[in-house]
């Protein structure tokens, strides 16, 4: 009678796991199951959209990290009015960046490290558009020489590198989206003195969030992402965006970008990876490429939207 129980205690674990594993499967699919090549013109649409506002100026993208390195600022808060070759002297303050009205402004430097480190807020409400962001960024200016810079608006004329840190998370409603986000920006920044042209930049880009919205078809799309790209040897051409008044209408060069798209189908987690480049055309826009797949986004670097 024992070995008649054992027995059928055995067979009721076995039929359990085995429910466990079918459950755990059903919950979950990864692309290793599914394939990249059946990711749907929806999928690609809202995959656009995310990398679009990832790199946006007014989104708070890697553009609105370039404009803050690039900015001037001091103990009480960031200058964009100051005179520069490369940074936008004018900012539109109709627009939705929320740049230079930053609010709960601290700044601290260590000499040691040669670190300067502001955290701030930024918040906009303008018609159907409002978004709210807190923003950490550290600095870490060098001369020719690689010697500290403790007094960067003072002495502007000798940094010549950059090595910046920017981390910022928030949230965005607009007309047929909404988002939630973190976003940190690892950049070096050389030829930034007026004795150079050109302003290159290196560096990487990771954001996580999630994103809602609307096709134009009128279908709803909706998902988590993690977003890792990495961009060398991007241009800035200093004569062009003092033309132009914008950084965006200045940027050359590729990014090229991993993302996971998660998404929930049919009550199933379902996550695709897709790769690419970006290719920044120096007009204020960029190609936004899939690796597998024909179609092509232009996106508006200013604004993050997409065709």
């Amino acid at each position: 009678m024992k070995t008649q129980e054992k027995i059928r205690n055995l067979l009721l674990l076995g039929v359990t796991l085995l429910l466990t594993g079918m459950l755990s499967a059903a919950c979950s699919v990864s692309e290793s199951d599914l394939g990249s090549d059946e990711l749907s013109d929806a999928d690609l649409e809202a995959i656009g959209q995310v990398i679009g506002e990832s790199v946006s100026g007014e989104n708070d993208g890697l553009m609105a990290s370039i404009y803050d390195a690039t900015a001037e600022f001091t103990e009480t808060g960031m200058d964009y009015t100051a005179s520069s070759k490369y940074s936008d002297s004018t900012p539109d303050l109709q627009d939705d960046s929320g740049r230079g009205s930053e609010k709960n402004w601290s700044y601290s430097y260590d000499p040691e490290t040669g670190t300067h480190t502001i955290e701030f807020s930024r918040s906009v409400f303008r018609g159907e558009y409002s978004k709210g962001v807190d923003a950490k960024y550290e600095y870490i200016f060098k001369d020719l020489n690689g010697a500290f810079i403790a007094r960067p608006k003072a002495e502007r004329e000798r940094i010549e590198t950059l090595d910046f840190f920017g981390d910022r998370s928030g949230s965005i409603e607009a007309p047929n989206r909404s988002s939630a986000f973190s976003r940190t920006d690892t950049l070096y920044l050389v030829g930034i003195s007026d004795s150079t042209e050109i302003l290159g930049i290196n560096g990487n880009h990771h954001g996580e969030g999630s994103h809602d919205g609307v096709r134009d078809n009128g279908d709803e799309v909706s998902g988590n992402y993690v977003l890792d790209a990495q961009f060398t040897d991007i241009e800035i051409d200093k004569a062009l965006v003092a033309e132009n008044g914008s950084l965006e209408e200045g940027v050359f060069g590729t990014i090229t970008y991993q993302l996971e798209w998660e998404k929930v189908v049919n009550d199933n987690v379902v996550t695709k990876t897709v790769s690419g480049s970006l290719e920044m055309n120096g007009d204020g826009t960029a190609l936004l490429r899939f690796n597998k797949f024909e179609r092509v986004f232009l996106i508006h670097l200013r604004e993050g939207d997409i065709e």
